[in-house]
């Protein structure tokens, strides 16, 4: 589970409602130092130029505050067996009730992360991971270790990555 620094919202939070990279609010630049925490739920797999969005959400930030975001991992193993079967097939629609795949393969998405690959690019931003959550498929845990079986035994993989080949997606909490 997320260790937050609070157990409830307050009431009286201010929220800064955004999706898109290109509709974020004018007033975003004059609230420096304004917010205790930004939530990025399923859209920064959707900027063009996240890492310009991160600097400007830092600025935003609270000394001491967070943000808190979630996206897909590319390298989940039943993505990467899709990849090999030649079924990379975006959807019309994302859905928060239907499965990861459908959400990692929206039309919307223009980028696509690894744990490995958010790790660089929060840090080249200045930002720190405080903590993260591994989203699980349903599946078993050896039908990912019988499918990372042969790119292991070949030196493509490595056993110690099982965990994150089993994650189809993430939740972290970030810091200034």
């Amino acid at each position: 589970k997320l260790q937050m620094k609070t157990a409830k919202i307050d009431s009286t939070a201010t929220f800064l409602p955004f999706m898109m990279e290109n509709k974020v609010n004018l007033s975003i630049k004059q609230a420096a130092n304004f917010f205790d925490c930004v939530v990025l739920f399923d859209n920064i797999m959707q900027w063009r130029q996240p890492e310009n969005m991160l600097l400007e959400l830092k600025k935003i930030l609270k000394p001491n505050g967070t943000i808190v975001i979630n996206f897909y991992n590319v390298a989940y193993y039943k993505n990467i067996q899709n990849v090999l079967d030649g079924k990379w097939h975006y959807k019309a629609k994302s859905n928060i009730n239907n499965n990861y795949e459908t959400n990692l393969l929206s039309v919307k998405n223009i980028r696509f992360f690894t744990i490995k690959s958010m790790q660089r690019m929060l840090e080249s931003v200045g930002l720190k991971i405080q903590n993260f959550t591994r989203i699980f498929a349903t599946e078993p845990k050896t039908e990912c270790a019988t499918f990372m079986a042969p790119y292991i035994k070949a030196g493509l993989a490595s056993r110690k990555d099982l965990p994150d080949f089993r994650t189809c997606a993430y939740i972290m909490v970030i810091s200034k």
